[in-house]
């Protein structure tokens, strides 16, 4: 496994969030140090690896090796196995799962299933010392009044509705933009400078406080944002807190959205590819200047969108 790529990685979590923008993979003092460890055996040689330590916010991993792994059953849902090629090109078996940031450190325990039944698959969770950080907007996006609820509600139920349209548990009903559509690697929307990371617990107007639950990448109104991997357009429209925003199934799972925008360059329904451009950097919705929010989400929870980039180059060895 290439530690240099997990180093980079898990500085970009870590890295203080600031106002002016910084190098996306800037190095930090403080950094997770990731091993594969192996979990559950199988048969003669066939072994569950985990990635340990597992950090809220950030991607859990299982690789199988043999085992021939069905789903892995976390927290009632379940988790589907997938098969991607890594940098060598050498194709692997892993479980994806996004780690919910309210873990908070020391032993989770999920469920492998393989064959008839499931053995306990036990995970270190470590705490993530996530940044703090005060914003000021329009009194409007901190309390919006009254007359702006109904808007609210139903941009909400859009969102569910857009989520919904990629989630699926196995079946011959499963819609098409749930099935695996991208190839690593992923690539980055904007260049890689940021404003403000993932996972900033965010006070708002001096009393709101919220999580961050993207990365603000830097930007001038009207520079374009492209997708970050192929998927499938489930929502593109005016959002009250996010205003122009793209919502993108890669499939399995996997979204990635894109917020503030001054003009919308695909509709719902569309097929995007990597890179492709699906907007312009603006300054629409709940901010206090132009920029990209760019989110990704995995099976019903948040992570660190970071991960995408180097998803192909922490793949270990299969010898």
């Amino acid at each position: 496994m290439p530690a240099r790529k997990v180093l980079l990685v898990a500085a970009i979590v870590l890295a203080p969030a600031t106002a002016a923008a910084t190098d996306y993979f800037a190095a930090s003092a403080s950094m997770p140090v990731y091993a594969w460890e192996p979990a559950v055996t199988c048969g003669d040689a066939g072994v569950l690896l985990v990635r340990q330590p597992v950090l809220p916010g950030r991607l859990g991993v299982v690789m199988d090796l043999g085992c021939d792994l069905a789903y892995l059953d976390f927290g009632g849902r379940r988790v589907r196995v997938q098969t991607l090629a890594g940098r060598d090109a050498r194709e692997r078996r892993f479980a994806l799962w996004a780690v919910p940031l309210e873990w908070t450190a020391g032993e989770q325990v999920i469920g492998a299933c393989v064959g008839g039944g499931c053995a306990p698959l036990r995970l270190r969770v470590e705490d993530v010392p996530y940044p703090k950080s005060e914003i000021k907007v329009a009194k409007k996006f901190a309390s919006p009044p009254p007359s702006e609820q109904e808007r609210i509600k139903r941009d909400r139920v859009n969102i569910d509705r857009a989520f919904a349209a990629g989630m699926f548990d196995g079946g011959l009903e499963a819609p098409m933009c749930s099935l695996q559509q991208f190839t690593l690697p992923f690539v980055l929307p904007r260049p890689p400078l940021y404003t403000s990371l993932f996972g900033a617990l965010r006070i708002i107007n001096k009393e709101k406080h919220t999580r961050h639950l993207g990365t603000d990448f830097d930007g001038e109104v009207g520079e374009p944002i492209v997708a970050a991997a192929d998927g499938t357009v489930v929502l593109a429209e005016d959002l009250y807190f996010s205003g122009n925003s793209v919502f993108i199934s890669h499939g399995l799972g996997l979204f990635t959205t894109y917020f503030h925008m001054t003009k919308i360059d695909a509709k719902s329904g569309d097929h995007v590819f990597a890179g492709q451009k699906i907007g312009t950097i603006g300054r629409t919705g709940r901010v206090t200047g132009p920029h990209l929010h760019f989110s990704a989400k995995l099976w019903g929870y948040y992570f660190d969108p970071a991960e995408l980039f180097e998803l192909d180059g922490w793949l270990p060895d299969v010898d």
